[in-house]
């Protein structure tokens, strides 16, 4: 994966919505109070894969502050996290802005 990036998700699950909606959660490396509408890049194994649209971050939970979520519609069906390991990356282009 490349140095250069500003912020990784690294995805411990993926859920998937009968409305076409992906979630991905996992734990966030980097800074970024709220992540918004952007593109980040899914790295499968340590191999660049495609440019996902992220939709935006969905609410955290008090529960687990550790965890986080974003949300896509984009069509990323067969994804396993029991086989693969998935990160989302936003290249520092691509990075969300730190919201207050």
């Amino acid at each position: 994966m490349t140095d250069e990036a500003a912020l990784r998700l690294e995805v411990d699950d993926i859920f998937r919505f009968s409305d076409g909606t992906t979630i991905f959660v996992g734990r966030l490396n980097g800074v970024a109070k709220l992540i918004t509408q952007t593109v980040a890049r899914l790295w499968i194994d340590d191999q660049p894969g495609p440019y996902i649209r992220i939709d935006g971050e969905r609410m955290p939970s008090s529960a687990t502050p550790h965890l986080r979520s974003v949300s896509t519609r984009e069509n990323v069906e067969k994804l396993d996290v029991r086989a693969h390991r998935y990160t989302l990356v936003w290249e520092k282009e691509t990075t969300p802005p730190a919201h207050a």
